[in-house]
């Protein structure tokens, strides 16, 4: 059971997992887009986010926070930068996307990015994604009916069936009519 776990250890001692996210976050901070293990983007993503925040607050302290956290003196201009960046936005300043497998150790790889930073976007907008998708779905069913069609040949004639629901059709469905002729019209009362 899992009870209590509110974070992913690294496989490090503390002080060595605490300097390997002080090490990324200015990283992100200066290049807006890495590129790392899927485990330690969402541990970086949690740091990143809160430095941000912290330098949203627009006092002395939190200039002296951010000071000590960050290793590059020169990056920390340019995270109040993101923190103007992102005055109007109250949390989600990152984003996570997932790559292809690293190919020596099989590790699960993704990019962790700022949102709206200056650079190309790495996927299409959702909404060109979900066309292709029904594109590729509509594509797959013509393909189907296409097969279908190949195996059962051209529609049945409908067939009747001995009851009085009206005739069969090939799919097995009853079609709603009325009988040809009730048992009144024959005289069979």
């Amino acid at each position: 059971m899992k009870h209590g776990v509110k974070f992913s250890r690294l496989g490090r001692p503390s002080g060595h997992r605490r300097a390997l996210l002080r090490n990324m976050v200015t990283s992100l901070v200066k290049f807006e887009r890495i590129v790392t293990t899927k485990v330690k983007a969402r541990e970086l993503a949690r740091a990143a986010e809160k430095i941000i925040t912290t330098a949203k607050k627009t006092n002395g302290n939190a200039n002296r926070e951010a000071n000590a956290y960050l290793l590059d003196n020169y990056a920390l201009p340019k995270l109040f930068e993101l923190a103007a960046r992102y005055k109007y936005r109250d949390g989600g300043y990152t984003r996570i996307l997932r790559l292809p497998n690293r190919t020596s150790d099989n590790a699960h790889m993704s990019v962790i990015e700022y949102v709206d930073n200056p650079f190309p976007p790495l996927r299409e907008p959702k909404e060109t994604r979900l066309a292709a998708i029904r594109e590729k779905s509509q594509r797959k069913q013509n393909n189907m009916d296409k097969k279908r069609m190949l195996w059962e040949g051209p529609a049945r004639v409908p067939r009747a069936k001995a009851n009085s629901r009206g005739p069969v059709y090939a799919t097995g469905e009853a079609v709603k009519k009325k009988p040809l002729i009730s048992i009144e019209e024959l005289g069979l009362d």
